[in-house]
């Protein structure tokens, strides 16, 4: 199963991109709406993929 981490400040695009990859059978492990809980979330689960936006309130998405 892929470790998915989706990090988007947008709520309701959240939940939209959330839909769409449960219906493709990718299960959304955490869902955060800040840079450094999509930080926090990787490291739990020790690796994984993270599907985020370009900007948060509290960093970018290069940082």
């Amino acid at each position: 199963m892929i470790r998915t981490v989706l990090a988007v400040d947008n709520e309701k695009l959240a939940d939209q991109i959330s839909d769409t990859l449960e219906k493709n059978s990718i299960a959304v492990r955490y869902r955060c709406r800040t840079g450094a809980g999509a930080i926090r979330s990787i490291k739990k689960m020790g690796g994984g993929v993270v599907i985020c936006g370009h900007k948060f309130p509290d960093m970018t998405a290069d940082q």
